[in-house]
Formats: structure tokens, sequence, C-alpha cells
């Protein structure tokens, strides 16, 4: 207790602590027709069933990366606790499961913009309507439900009424060089803030460095808002 106490006080910030802890399922093996929350993570409760995407195609291998399962696990505020700088999920589909000559295209609601949206620009709720397409013009990376597109920047010209990938989209910049930024850290009942400059530009779920300007440390922490970040408590 006195560690962590101590901890607590040398880091002089506070995070709050997430709602559900899981582990990374390494290799996937998809037997239905969409990746869920739950295939990637084991143990994230109440968003399991939450649809990342459609499942590859049978043959095909989808690789998630960090950055990629960061971005995941701090939307669904997963507490991923086997994380490590090198961790990877791969993604395949069950081709004993699959007929991919005989299935029949569907028409399904997705995403779309309602306007057309240059590079850098952030998508908007008012800006994004569903369309139905047929199924078959679905790849593994559309945007399928309106929350993939809000609060996105769009890293190239977006037209109205196609289909969004989601390689085309990136959180925009929350903090940027030189930015004063609120860390929080919370450790049991013990809650405490402290302020940092950014030392560099950081998105939503980046770690990004911040120094203390009168100790001059460094420390690093998630960006979980605009100019906000937390850091983890230290075991």
């Amino acid at each position: 207790m006195l560690k962590t106490l101590t901890t607590a006080i040398i880091l002089s910030a506070f995070i709050a602590l997430p709602a559900s802890a899981a582990t990374l399922n390494k290799k996937v093996l998809l037997t239905g027709d969409v990746l869920t929350v739950g295939d990637v993570f084991e143990g994230a409760q109440n968003h399991s069933d939450h649809v990342l995407g459609p499942a590859p195609r049978a043959g095909n291998v989808l690789m998630l990366d960090l950055k990629t399962l960061d971005r995941i696990a701090n939307g669904f505020d997963i507490n991923w606790e086997d994380r490590s700088a090198f961790a990877t999920s791969t993604v395949r589909r069950d081709s004993k499961n699959i007929d991919d000559t005989s299935g029949e295209a569907t028409l399904i609601k997705v995403p779309a913009l309602r306007v057309a949206l240059n590079r850098n620009d952030v998508i908007k709720a008012s800006d994004v309507h569903m369309i139905e397409v047929s199924s078959k013009s679905v790849r593994d990376n559309t945007a399928l439900q309106a929350t993939d597109l809000v609060g996105q920047s769009a890293l190239k010209l977006i037209k109205p009424d196609e289909l969004v990938s989601m390689n085309d989209l990136i959180a925009p910049k929350v903090i940027k060089r030189g930015e004063m930024v609120t860390i929080s850290l919370s450790v049991g009942r013990i809650s405490l803030t402290s302020k940092g400059r950014a030392m560099e530009d950081a998105r939503m779920g980046d770690m990004v460095k911040l120094k203390n300007e009168s100790s001059d440390r460094v420390i690093q922490a998630r960006v979980t808002g605009h100019r906000e970040a937390t850091m983890a408590p230290q075991s």
C-alpha cells in the first residue's frame, strides 16, 4: 500500500479504472460473418457482441496490429491485461463453414457521408447517414456503424454515399506539441491530477510524452481527450 501511494504521489496524476478486464485472443478463427469485440478480447463483458467489421473472406488473413488493438480497447473501456509492445491478433475465417460461390447477396445498411469531406476534416454526427448496399460490396475494413465514423479524421477525400474504409480514417490530433495537458491517475480511492507540457503531437488513444516543467520529469500517458491524458498506476 505504501509503495502504491508513493507511486501515485510521484506521478501526480490519476486514471479511472476501466470497467472490464480482458485478455487478447492472439489467434481468432471466425465461423460467422462478422468480427466482434468479444472475438478479439476475451472477457469484454457488455461489449462482447459489438460488431467491429465483416469477417475476412475465406483464405484471407486480417492482422490487427498494436495500434488497432489499442483503439479497440480504449474505445470500449477495456483493461487489456496482457498488453505488450509487440502484441498482434491474427483473424481468419473458418473455410469449412463458408460457401463463397453459393451465397446470395443481401441488402445491408452501412454508414456513409452526406457530403464530401477533405483530408484532415473531422467527421461530425450530422455528416453521417445510413445507406443500403449489397453485402457483396462490403470489404474487410468497411465501416459498419455510424460510431465507426463520428469523431474520426479523414486521410483523403471521401465522397458522399460511398463505402468508407477504416483505412481512410484516423483519430484526430487532440494534443499538440507545446500544449499544457491535464494528467490524471487514480489508485484505489486516491485520485490525483497534475499538468504537463506535451513534447509531441498525439491522437486519441496514443501514448504521449509529457514534461513536468517544475521538476523536468518526463512521463508517458495515454491520451483520453482534448488536452487530457491518463497514466496507469505502477505495480
